[in-house]
């Protein structure tokens, strides 16, 4: 009897950690909801909202945010449950649209920092006057760094760093209403403040990149006077100080970005887990007409087989980046990740000196250092015809990048990221504002983490887009293996629990009784 209970137990609290380890990685106590939404009526949908809030809290759970122009809450669990019990009981709450898991996410950098001693010298050298900083033009392409934030007082880099006009800094309110506070210079979305600031050095490299390839681009196109001069860099930070973050708050800088008129978003990060909430938030980015630029990882694997997201969803505003090997540039870099059909097109990505944190300089590998070439290039060939869709944008990227003969097999545009060719076409292409809109059809039943279903599908209705859009991981994408320890170690137990030694002092125990 008493091996019976204990192999009981064991089993079903192993069963417990289990299921939760069938999961991608995510939050440990959250979830992330969509209540159904009411087209006809604001206030109905906050009443739905409502309701599932009420109807949740009575079944334990907490909710810990909501974000109305989302319609998402992000709630705390009961302990007593794991991730995967509570997506399955929300999804079946009335009035829910879905619940998922709050994934984990992390920067696509590799390899440790290499400072460089930077001398004012040096630093003169390289940086340019400027007429005046901070300047708002609307003439400028904002480019989001979704990041570990900048450090906006880097002085290669304050002078091109956005700045929110409409907020006045250090008052404490909310100036401009758009839900956030003394958000002068982007936000930091971890810590809940107006303070961007790097803390880490991935975001700061990213940006420093950017100014970097425009530069170079400057030099070869003497026609467009600073080249540089036409973008601004607006800092928002998820990520924290180790480069990791969750999809709850990639959310909301996405949707920052976009409400606060960046038409490029830079996403040097990714993950394992399929959000529906973040395929949501890049439709939205996909309907105002903003770029999504996406590091393509660093794992050496075929993202057609094994995705990682965002840079795997097939939204038709996403340029997924894969990393370029450092001494010719043409071939592909031994840790990127590859797939001809998920993956667009290829950048620099080893041993790339840009900017870091406190005014110096480092080198930097990894995929997260690609994507922001292809971003500096986007913002360059909208400066030059702001007319242009994001679509046309995307098509001229692609179509003028420097072909490479070894990426034929394994990336869709197999070739290098050319700003100079970009911005040459797109002069001379004429801008159509007309862009059929994207919709997000409901997800196949039971799904949670990874999906079983292949294919979704645009809007049918009069003035959407009706070919196939997003392809979900289908047979080919299997979600990670379980401990390896948590299976055997149930089965240690048993084996000690049969052990002569402790059987015969389990029955001295027994008879002092």
């Amino acid at each position: 009897m008493l091996r019976f209970y204990l192999a009981f137990t064991i089993f079903f609290f192993s069963g417990y950690a289990f299921a939760e380890e069938l999961l991608p990685p995510h939050k440990p106590g959250e979830v992330i909801v969509k209540y159904r939404s009411d087209p006809t009526s604001r206030i109905s949908q906050l009443k739905i909202a409502n309701a599932v809030m009420s109807s949740a809290e009575m079944d334990g759970y907490e909710l810990e945010e909501y974000q109305q122009h989302l319609n998402i809450g992000r709630f705390r669990i009961p302990h007593y449950k794991t991730v995967e019990i509570a997506v399955k009981e929300l999804n079946a709450m009335e009035g829910v649209e879905y619940a998922e898991p709050n994934y984990k996410v992390y920067f696509s950098e590799r390899g440790p920092v290499a400072p460089e001693a930077v001398s004012q010298d040096l630093l003169k050298n390289e940086l340019r006057p400027f007429p005046q900083a901070y300047d708002s033009s609307t003439s400028k392409v904002i480019v989001a760094i979704i990041d570990t934030g900048v450090d906006y007082e880097h002085e290669a880099l304050a002078p091109y760093i956005w700045r929110n006009d409409s907020e006045v800094p250090g008052n404490g309110i909310d100036d401009d209403r758009n839900g956030y506070v003394d958000d002068v210079n982007g936000y930091n979305f971890i810590a809940n403040t107006g303070n961007a600031m790097d803390d880490n050095y991935h975001g700061t490299h990213v940006a420093g990149i950017i100014l970097n390839t425009l530069t170079d681009a400057e030099t070869e196109l003497p026609a467009i006077e600073s080249l540089k001069n036409s973008i601004q860099i607006m800092p928002l930070k998820f990520l924290d100080n180790n480069g990791e973050g969750y999809v709850s708050d990639a959310i909301k800088a996405i949707s920052y970005a976009i409400g606060m008129g960046a038409r490029v978003l830079n996403n040097s990060w990714g993950g394992e887990g399929f959000s529906r909430a973040l395929a949501e938030a890049i439709i939205s980015a996909y309907n105002s007409n903003r770029l999504f630029i996406a590091a393509a990882g660093n794992e050496k694997k075929n993202n057609d087989q094994y995705p990682i997201f965002p840079a795997s969803y097939t939204h038709p505003n996403i340029i997924s980046v894969a990393a370029l090997d450092g001494y010719n540039e043409n071939s592909l870099a031994w840790f990127s990740n590859f797939g001809i059909q998920s993956v667009d097109i290829g950048a620099p990505g080893v041993s790339i000196r840009s900017t870091i944190p406190g005014g110096g300089y480092a080198k930097l590998s990894g995929t997260s250092m690609s994507a922001p070439y292809v971003s500096a290039a986007a913002a360059a060939v909208w400066f030059t015809n702001s007319a242009l869709n994001h679509l046309q944008v995307k098509n001229i990227l692609l179509s003028s990048a420097q072909y490479i003969a070894t990426l034929s097999s394994l990336i869709l545009t197999p070739g290098k990221i050319d700003t100079v060719r970009g911005v040459a076409i797109a002069a001379q292409t004429v801008g159509d504002p007309n862009v059929p809109p994207l919709v997000l059809p409901p997800p196949p039943a039971e799904s949670i983490g990874y999906y079983d279903g292949e294919e979704l599908f645009a809007d049918s209705s009069p003035g959407c887009a009706a070919a196939p859009w997003l392809l979900l991981p289908g047979k080919g994408a299997k979600p990670p293996r379980p401990d390896f320890l948590l299976l055997i170690f149930p089965i240690i137990l048993l084996i000690i629990a049969r052990f002569r030694p402790l059987k015969q002092l389990i029955n001295v125990l027994r008879r002092s009784k």
